[in-house]
């Protein structure tokens, strides 16, 4: 629906059309072809959402969850996750596994809330992906599990997720859940800190996603911040004072070589 006229689009949405809807929402949300106005984005996504379209359930959610165009409500939020969630939306898995596990506008349940999170990541996305391995670390609803965690915090890293890189690198480093390779540390800290042109490209693309709807799917792809970038800014710096300048050079090319999986 991106490239339909605003008129046309505008005229399907009156009509009915649960697609339209959602395009209507973004657009507003985002402000092309339309002025920015978050109370008719939020108007036209919760329209959708009452037709059963996920991806506009999980959006209004997210509106109700940061009062965004709406008066902020966690229960309405949990609300619109669950349907979202129930149709095997990821983005939605997800939202609903964070609030099961901190007890935001519903009953605390960890158990579900790593099930949810296990489905997301299944799928594919890279938040869930490192958001599980955490789990795996820490042993919350699920076994403690090195191994297990090292492998979900590479599948998240192998998406393009700095904190999963910033946390594999650790675990290459300490030979947790993995053999010590000071190589492979250097190469996911490297790009954890925004090293590389792909994953450079990749943060700038995501910002500007970000930047054009309250959509949370790719804001996580941002390059590390903060205490996070000075961390690994620094394990950088003991690192190549640990290694040989071959190894230095063979980790940077790695890293020069990555692109994301899909």
């Amino acid at each position: 629906m991106r490239s339909v006229p605003i008129a046309e689009l505008m005229l399907q949405a009156k009509n009915g059309n649960p697609e339209a809807q959602d395009e209507l929402g973004f657009r507003y949300s985002s402000g092309i072809d339309v002025d920015e106005d978050f109370t008719q984005a939020a108007k036209w996504y919760l329209a959708a959402a009452k037709q059963g379209h996920m991806k506009a359930q999980n959006e209004i959610g997210g509106f109700y969850e940061k009062g965004i165009g709406v008066p902020r409500d966690l229960h309405r939020a949990v609300f619109w996750y669950e349907k979202a969630a129930d149709q095997g939306y990821p983005p939605a898995q997800y939202n609903l596994a964070q609030k099961l596990i901190t007890g935001e506008g519903v009953e605390r349940d960890a158990v579900r809330s790593t099930a949810l999170l296990r489905r997301a990541a299944e799928a594919g996305m890279a938040q869930a992906e490192y958001n599980l391995g955490v789990r795996f670390i820490y042993g919350v609803s699920v076994e403690k599990d090195l191994r297990v965690a090292s492998a979900w915090f590479r599948k998240s890293a192998d998406h393009g997720y700095p904190l999963a890189m910033f946390n594999l690198a650790a675990c290459y480093l300490r030979g947790e859940g993995v053999n010590t390779d000071l190589v492979q540390a250097y190469k996911w800290l490297y790009l954890a800190a925004g090293g590389g042109p792909k994953q450079r490209r990749i943060s700038e693309k995501a910002e500007m996603k970000h930047r054009m709807s309250h959509s949370e799917t790719t804001y996580w792809l941002y390059a590390l911040e903060g205490d996070d970038l000075r961390k690994a800014k620094e394990g950088l710096e003991v690192l190549r004072e640990s290694m040989a300048e071959g190894q230095v050079s063979a980790a940077t090319k790695q890293a020069d070589d990555w692109w994301p999986k899909e």
